[in-house]
């Protein structure tokens, strides 16, 4: 899922020590009740995402490939998502590139949804500035750096964002146009809100 670490790195970024196991793809649960109907028309639009090699110049936003599941509480989304991650098919199509990230009510700094994309994607992490850490970096330069390296990236990537709420949906915006920048990624996002889904960026 990580792609290849580099020696030298921007500074305030550090390649990550370990595997963010927080950030692989859900076991299936025992209780799980199939959905195949669901399954099925969810991995059909996965799979039929194109990449946008050769759209990308240097500042170029390509339009990115979002698939969405939604529903009330308790139907499913997050199970679903999970089976699809796993799926040999989609595994296939993204080169073993499964990024799982939790979003939820409480995720409203984007900088934690940046992290993790961080983490899973590039296997780095970067400092956050603060009060105690002046030398740490703000949303802007992360967002930049992240951007460059989406640009530069040739390999296939699918990002589960599960459970996004009204707020948390900026915080997620604010991931989704970095993602903007990669030429082969794809989005797979759940929701309760239909609407939410709708006025994504």
């Amino acid at each position: 899922m990580v792609t290849k670490q580099e020696s030298i790195l921007p500074k305030g970024w550090s390649n990550l020590p370990y595997t963010a196991t927080e950030l692989d793809i859900p076991q299936e649960m025992e209780s799980f009740m199939d959905r195949p109907d669901l399954i099925d028309k969810t991995r059909s639009s996965l799979l039929q995402t194109d990449d946008k090699k050769g759209e990308s110049k240097s500042n170029h936003v390509n339009t990115l490939a979002l698939v969405g599941v939604h529903g009330m509480g308790g139907v499913g989304k997050s199970v679903t998502a999970a089976c699809l991650g796993r799926d040999e098919e989609v595994q296939k199509k993204f080169k073993q590139r499964v990024l799982w990230i939790e979003v939820g009510q409480d995720r409203t700094d984007p900088m934690i949804l940046l992290q993790s994309f961080a983490n899973g994607a590039f296997g780095r992490e970067f400092e956050v500035k603060s009060s105690n850490n002046q030398s740490g970096l703000d949303q802007k330069v992360v967002v930049a750096q992240l951007k460059e390296w989406c640009r530069k990236d040739d390999e296939p990537i699918l990002i589960i964002l599960d459970d996004i709420w009204s707020s948390t949906k900026e915080s997620s915006d604010v991931l989704l146009n970095v993602l903007k920048l990669h030429k082969h990624a794809t989005v797979l996002i759940t929701s309760r809100d239909a609407e939410l889904l709708d006025d994504l960026d």
